[in-house]
């Protein structure tokens, strides 16, 4: 790996988080050089359970996923370096938690400049895991449509009148990645709308595209360098949304430009790849702060 030197063993990975957030945003990630493990854990409970039985020596990195979910004592008791991964810029703005304790913080959402007193290194494009990706298009021969999100106040008021109108599928949480992707082949067309007006992105987005499904989604500030109309269609709000599923029903190919561009674009968020570089320009930073002068490129004062 360039600027870290060469390696005698394979460096170790720790991931922390949900079960679903490491199935969708993980799942059995495999990147040439490392060691990969994972530690589900809802909550602070869950979390120090599974760390008195930890059999495995520190990791060169432990990323944690929504670290804010968790106590900033128990985020302490995590071995190794520790990177904040923020999926839930939400969370992170109401409270601090366990970011406090992360050396190194990035966010799914590059309008999020600090979280719990720290500032973010760098927004990373929402890594989805390999379950979710297929060769074809899901879209072309029927127009169900699907939402994956919690219920918030805003998301109903969008929704409600595309529930009755067209039986749209609301998934709320807790399946998992085989799952969804299950869910993802049988209803071609996806529903994104954040939890509030102009609240940010989230994984969800990626996963739909890696899917082959058409994506619907809410104009957003952030949309991972997505094109509006080329890679996904836009709405805004509930009537938009009813005339957009009414169009599909009756011309059910309608977007099909517009499903394999989405696809085609999905593979900038495929979790090795993102992963892949995100780790690597971590543990470069990493040991430039140990180390300065090792990481110096080699240049001679003056």
């Amino acid at each position: 790996m360039q600027g870290l030197g060469k390696q005698s063993r394979p460096r170790t990975l720790l991931f922390v988080g949900t079960r679903v957030l490491l199935d969708c945003m993980v799942g059995e990630l495999s990147l040439p050089g490392y060691l990969t493990s994972t530690l589900p854990a809802y909550n602070d409970a869950e979390l120090e359970g599974a760390l008195e039985s930890i059999p495995w020596s520190p990791p060169d990195l432990t990323l944690v996923i929504d670290p804010s979910r968790y106590s900033p004592a128990v985020v302490d008791r995590l071995p190794g370096p520790r990177l904040g991964v923020v999926a839930d810029s939400d969370l992170a703005i109401s409270q601090a938690g366990g970011a406090t304790r992360c050396q190194l913080l990035v966010s799914l959402d590059p309008r999020l400049e600090w979280a719990g007193g720290h500032r973010i290194w760098r927004a990373i494009a929402p890594p989805v895991s390999d379950h979710f990706y297929t060769s074809a298009p899901a879209v072309g021969l029927r127009p169900e449509a699907v939402t994956l999100g919690r219920f918030t106040p805003y998301r109903e008021e969008v929704l409600i009148d595309a529930k009755h109108h067209y039986d749209l599928l609301q998934i709320i949480e807790g399946v998992d990645a085989i799952e969804l992707s299950r869910f993802f082949r049988d209803y071609p067309v996806a529903v994104y709308i954040p939890r509030q007006p102009g609240g940010g992105p989230g994984w969800q987005i990626a996963a739909h595209l890696a899917a082959g499904q058409l994506l619907l989604s809410e104009r957003a500030p952030v949309m991972f360098g997505l094109e509006e109309d080329i890679d996904y269609v836009a709405f805004k709000g509930s009537a938009h949304l009813l005339e957009l599923l009414g169009n599909l029903h009756r011309f059910p190919t309608m977007f099909f430009t517009v499903v394999t561009r989405g696809r085609q674009k999905a593979e900038l968020f495929r979790a090795t790849r993102v992963w892949g570089r995100l780790i690597n320009d971590a543990l470069i930073w990493l040991a430039t702060i140990q180390q300065p002068l090792a990481h110096a490129g080699g240049r001679g004062g003056s």
